[in-house]
């Protein structure tokens, strides 16, 4: 999704909440699971001794057995787990049920938010939306601000239609009178409770998830029991596995950039830039400076090719600026190239290390990015190696 979209608040969100629905559809069955098999293995019990305990050859004392008997038998300990695992069974579909239907909202608003208060477009404001939609969604604002407005019939229905509007906007149609019975015939804090801890779990495995699989550079930060107050400076020295591709494996993915080693023994860097999908407004921009044709109208020759190649080149020379330390390259051959390891789409090409030191170096990999009608570079990446 990174590379293939631009990624703004919209994507973002609705990518977030599959990933919370999915990790909630998980948590839920998994509880689900081990209930069945705890009620499947009472129930094999009882079926082979429907009389359940034989005293006579447990010789209890009479203390012990007036102790055991106190506790549930076998039969109500089924009763009940039937009871728990059906009710596990409903709060996991409702629970993702209310996931869906508060980050399509949350989406929904944040749409609207971006052509009317573009000020507030921002993460922060988005996690306060997301728990005042939450809190909308499991009826504690409702209980707490909007409980009276039920209990008087002419305003009642001047509020209905606002309370229905609501409704179905966050899919709440779906599952309500459920969700109704459910806190009418319990105690409905100890429901919010449960409720809450499941979101918070949900929402801090999907994070932690999401984070390890894209590097934890992008999109969230995970709050962690880190405390090392040097662990993640602000710093260009760093040096990632994704940058190498003597360190890649086909489950990693690149993102920008990547070279063939930390350690250089040849006699040129073999670059591979990822293509991602923000390139393209910069890119149409330039090929069309350049005269590039994206697609022949007629059968095209040979000239035709090796002339609109030409063009190509002279285009991404122009968009991707790379550098070594402080050697500019102007003139690289660029091929369009799907990563072997990877898999991912992109641009490659090869830089001479001709009269290099041995040591140290860095690769600088700038672009141009089209802004306001006017092109800026922009950084793009930053790789360390060492030449042998």
């Amino acid at each position: 999704m990174y590379e293939s979209k631009i990624i703004q608040a919209e994507g973002t969100i609705l990518f977030f909440g599959s990933y919370i629905f999915a990790r909630a559809l998980l948590i839920g069955f998994s509880v689900i699971l081990f209930l069945r098999a705890l009620w499947l293995a009472f129930l094999g019990i009882n079926y082979a001794y429907p009389n359940g305990i034989n005293y006579k050859n447990l010789s209890y004392s009479n203390y012990f057995k007036e102790k055991t008997e106190a506790n549930k038998g076998v039969v109500t300990r089924i009763v009940n787990l039937e009871k728990l695992c059906s009710l596990t069974y409903s709060v996991t579909i409702i629970f993702t049920l209310l996931t869906i239907g508060m980050f399509l909202l949350l989406t929904l608003i944040f749409y609207a938010i971006y052509y009317l208060a573009p000020s507030f477009y921002e993460p922060e404001f988005g996690y306060v939306i997301l728990i005042v939609l939450f809190l909308m969604m499991l009826g504690i604002f409702d209980l707490i601000f909007f409980g009276y407005l039920k209990k008087y019939q002419i305003v009642s229905k001047v509020y209905y239609p606002v309370y229905k509007l609501f409704k179905w906007l966050s899919l709440s149609f779906t599952y309500n009178q459920e969700w109704l019975t459910f806190i009418s015939n319990t105690n409905r804090w100890k429901v919010y409770g449960l409720f809450f801890s499941y979101f918070t779990l949900s929402f801090f495995i999907s994070s932690s998830e999401i984070s390890t699989r894209l590097g934890g550079n992008l999109f969230f930060q995970v709050i962690s029991a880190e405390d090392r107050n040097y662990a993640k400076l602000p710093s260009l020295q760093n040096m990632k596995d994704i940058s190498y591709e003597n360190m890649l494996d086909s489950k990693k993915r690149i993102f920008t950039a990547c070279i063939q080693s930390d350690i250089i023994k040849d006699n040129y860097l073999k670059l591979f830039v990822v293509y991602n999908k923000r390139y393209d407004n910069t890119l149409d921009s330039l090929f069309k400076k350049n005269n590039v044709i994206s697609k022949f109208k007629q059968r095209a020759s040979f000239k035709d090719y090796v002339k609109n190649d030409s063009l190509i080149r002279k285009t991404l020379n122009e968009f991707f600026i790379t550098k070594i330390d402080d050697r500019i390259f102007k003139d690289n051959d660029w091929y369009f190239h799907d990563h072997s390891i990877t898999g991912e789409k992109g641009f490659l090409t090869y830089l001479p290390l001709d009269g290099l030191n041995k040591g140290k170096h860095t690769l600088f990999i700038n672009r141009q990015s089209l802004e306001n009608d006017s092109l800026r570079v922009r950084g793009n990446g930053v790789i360390h190696f060492y030449v042998n």
